[in-house]
């Protein structure tokens, strides 16, 4: 669960909050814009992975957008394979102090949603079912993770990407726009 936490945080390049009014830094305008990430993990044992595929789009007013797909799949020879598919999309705001980024999510913007439940084999039916309630109860727990989030350091800041240091690991996120 918590690697499935550190794929959305990284994803989603969490921040703080700032006064939209002042001015931005130089460093805020060159961030300013729309980044696009991918990744990919296994969770635990290898019968667990997910991937999570996300857009963030950081305005000059300091406000931002985020969308994202969260695919979970769960497989074993005895239940075959379960795919939960997510969509979660939030507001923030952000702003760069001292090479450090801030963004606070706006808790009432926050949707997670399952999209869909896919399943193939002869047990996939019945756990299923069974996965409805998980679904609830990840969600709840991903926008508490997103609301303690408040720092992360920026290692390198180009035209084309930002590269970020999350829990000791340096993540790229590719700038689109």
């Amino acid at each position: 669960m918590k690697t499935i936490l550190s794929i959305v945080l990284t994803a989603c390049v969490l921040f703080g909050c700032n006064n939209p009014t002042t001015s931005l830094t130089p460093q805020e305008k060159a961030f300013a814009g729309k980044y696009y990430a991918i990744k990919s993990d296994t969770i635990g044992i290898k019968q667990i992975y997910g991937t999570i595929e996300s857009y963030t789009d950081y305005k000059i007013d300091r406000s931002a957008y985020s969308s994202a797909m969260l695919k979970l799949f769960f497989s074993t020879e005895s239940i075959g394979t379960i795919i939960l598919e997510y969509e979660i999309m939030y507001n923030s705001d952000w702003k760069i102090q001292n090479d450090t980024l801030f963004e606070r999510l706006i808790p009432d913007s926050y949707k997670m949603s399952l999209k869909k439940i896919n399943q193939q084999g002869i047990l996939a039916d019945k756990i299923s079912e069974q996965m409805e309630p998980f679904a609830e109860m990840f969600s709840a727990q991903l926008k508490e993770e997103l609301l303690k989030q408040d720092a992360v350091k920026i290692v390198e800041l180009t035209p084309e990407k930002i590269v970020v240091e999350l829990d000791g690991v340096n993540e790229t996120i590719k700038k689109v726009k």
